[in-house]
């Protein structure tokens, strides 16, 4: 039998169809901040990527990341990769409950294929411990009331509190 060459090519109008990935450099949430915190995502793709993305509302809607803190700042998507830190909108991290909230990171690339969501947890906290003293009532502590102990609770809006200092 006779043995044709056989040529493959490819197809460039073939789309194609494997997701961008995400690698997040560290734990996968920011300690509590009172700013808005780097997101140290690194994003990659088979095909060029357009665009980098975040949810705060579970993947129903999607915001272009920012590259700069103060939620500014266009990223370029024109490569197969982008290293470095990404931000979510100053105005988004302003509106932000105290305390944990997921945010939802994804990527796409030039056939507007997308990857599943990867969740990263902001913990915003920007307002301190409140403490209050039960005993002495007063400012001045005799040696009686000494022997009483000092009493009060300490509260955080965000979080519970484990410690307290205490300084005489």
């Amino acid at each position: 039998t006779d043995i044709d060459n056989i040529a493959v090519f490819e197809d460039p109008a073939t789309a194609n169809v494997v997701a961008p990935s995400i690698v997040i450099r560290g734990p996968g949430t920011t300690i509590p901040t009172t700013g808005n915190p780097a997101l140290p995502a690194d994003f990659y793709s088979a095909t060029a990527l357009s665009s980098g993305e975040y949810s705060l509302d579970g993947g129903a809607s999607w915001k272009a990341l920012a590259s700069a803190a103060t939620g500014s700042g266009t990223i370029s998507w024109s490569g197969t990769s982008r290293t470095g830190n990404v931000y979510i909108l100053a105005s988004d991290f302003a509106a932000l409950p105290e305390g944990s909230t997921q945010v939802l990171l994804r990527a796409g690339n030039a056939t507007a294929t997308y990857q599943s969501p990867w969740p990263y947890t902001i913990v915003k906290d920007t307002r301190g411990p409140t403490l209050s003293l039960n005993m002495p009532a007063s400012s001045v502590i005799t040696s009686a009331q000494w022997s009483s102990g000092i009493s009060g609770s300490i509260a955080d809006a965000a979080f519970n509190a484990n410690a307290v200092n205490l300084r005489l």
